[in-house]
């Protein structure tokens, strides 16, 4: 009998690696032929006094293969610091380690990961911060942030290669001086066109502006797009992604103005627009609305092997039953949008094998050839100091299939435990019969509670306790059927059934 709840059963999973106990975050996934390559930052050793970078390569399913330490540099770049080139090697994007100057370094690595060259670049500039970079068609773009403590504020610093790593050309914007939002860590992105587009804040307006730029190599800009103004932000990051056509898109969060006083709807929603990739102009944009008490923040935005948006970060208190509420802050957020900005379906995973769950997020992602998507972050592991701090992240690695979807017909919400994965959607009470064609009856029970199934698609029905133990599986059919109590601790339960046409949860209660 197929069970969809039974995770070793599936090709999708939730693993956590943890590299020699030291402090893992994934941030990037390259699919390399049938291996992955994950690039995360660490400790290199346990007094956390030095940074390093760990390139860790497992197989499709998650599995450890093999890891190669890069002790005397850490990656740089959040978004996608390695990028590999046409003869198979790849470049990463890297400060130095120790941090005896900070500035933009540059390694090329074999196939096996070994290093080849490196660059060193900006030594003349102090306080110089490396953040994002991209491959274009004549070389690379790298941006950095240059502090000068004697006039307290930052310098956007562009820097163009060419293949061979020569600068070609430099730019730099002042802080205080720019009327684009330039300067500001927020995105970077090569467009099909050969030009770039960013986004930023633009703090030399009150509140401050989220802007999307567009601007060709010499810097010249070609347009300039200011969001919505709001007089909170967040996360202060649009994300960017280009789609197929070339326009862009972003996101932004947005304080709930319509109706600040439906409990029904947190403050704040997730916004998303798309710009016309020649112009600038608005093509369409889109609220999801977030039902309280879930914040969403978006660390990225991916395209998909079939052109939808993917987007990916972590959710503040994400809805789910009364007892689960209590286990955790955040949880990781994933969505899939099509390019005319219609959702398609927006997921939030929780793993509770971490004791801190609200460090779990999701930083980068990467589709599979079957459209499987993978995602990758962190979470907590341990507390070894026995303090509320995060002592000991690994890398988060998830794989789900093109829905989303740990097990089939998922809900909203996953929360992955030792032995299983719940989901849940909204939690389903007999008064409700009207909206979900399902009942169970007597609650409380003795010896069975009855079913009744309002749909013709087949079901399968879990009875768990609050652990997420699976206590009693079974399939249904349309019509009436019992489902045994008899020999079931008394206790509270939880019910879930799941079919192509519906999914839904009870608490049933056992005398």
């Amino acid at each position: 009998m197929f069970s969809p709840f039974v995770l070793i059963s599936q090709p999708w999973y939730s693993k956590s690696i943890d590299i020699d106990n030291l402090n893992n975050t994934g941030w990037q996934i390259l699919v390399e032929g049938e291996e992955l390559i994950l690039s995360s930052p660490n400790y290199c050793n346990a007094n956390t006094t030095q940074t390093c970078t760990f390139l860790v390569k497992t197989d499709w399913e998650g599995n450890y293969i093999d890891h190669v330490v890069i002790d005397s540099h850490r990656v740089a770049s959040l978004k996608n610091p390695i990028i590999k080139s046409s003869d198979s090697t790849f470049h990463v994007y890297m400060s130095p380690s120790p941090y005896e100057e900070s500035n933009i370094h540059i390694l090329k690595l074999d196939n096996d990961l070994e290093v080849l060259e490196e660059w060193n670049f900006g030594a003349e500039q102090e306080n110089e911060l490396p953040y994002y970079w991209v491959q274009h068609e004549n070389g690379f773009l790298a941006t950095s942030l240059a502090y000068s403590e004697e006039e307290s504020e930052y310098t956007s610093w562009f820097t163009f290669f060419d293949k061979d790593m020569e600068v070609v050309n430099q730019a730099m914007f002042p802080e205080w001086e720019s009327e684009y939002g330039l300067m500001m860590d927020d995105d970077l992105i090569a467009t099909q066109d050969g030009n770039f587009v960013s986004s930023g804040r633009l703090i030399t307006t009150s509140p401050d502006n989220e802007t999307v730029t567009k601007y060709n190599e010499e810097m010249d800009i070609l347009w300039h797009a200011r969001l919505e103004n709001q007089p909170l932000h967040i996360n202060e990051h649009a994300s960017l992604v280009e789609l197929e056509n070339g326009n862009i898109v972003a996101n932004w969060e947005q304080i709930n103005n319509t109706n600040p006083y439906n409990d029904s709807l947190s403050s704040m929603h997730l916004r998303m627009v798309c710009l016309d990739g020649n112009t600038g102009d608005t093509v369409w944009t889109n609220t999801m609305w977030m039902p309280r008490p879930a914040y969403p923040y978006v660390f990225k935005l991916n395209r998909a092997n079939n052109g939808d948006i993917i987007g990916l970060g972590s959710i503040y208190r994400p809805p789910g039953p009364e007892e689960w509420l209590e286990a955790w802050d955040n949880a990781a957020f994933i969505f899939r949008m099509s390019p005319e900005g219609e959702l398609k379906w927006k997921r939030y995973i929780l793993d509770t094998k971490s004791p801190l769950a609200d460090l779990g997020h999701f930083i980068n992602s990467a589709n599979l050839p079957n459209g499987d998507l993978l995602f990758i972050g962190s979470y907590q592991d341990t507390f070894p100091n026995h303090e509320p701090t995060i002592n000991n992240p690994n890398i988060w690695l998830v794989r789900t299939d093109s829905m989303g979807c740990l097990i089939p017909g998922c809900g909203d919400l996953q929360i992955v435990t030792d032995s299983t994965i719940l989901t849940n959607t909204k939690e389903l009470i007999v008064s409700e019969k009207e909206y979900f064609m399902a009942r169970v009856y007597p609650n409380p029970a003795i010896e069975y509670w009855t079913l009744e199934w309002g749909y013709s698609a087949q079901g399968y029905l879990q009875l768990l306790d609050l652990n997420g133990r699976l206590i009693h599986a079974q399939d249904i059919q349309n019509g009436t059927q019992q489902i045994p109590a008899k020999n079931i601790p008394p206790g509270l339960y939880f019910m879930h059934i799941n079919s192509k046409e519906a999914s839904g949860s009870f608490k049933v209660i056992k005398w």
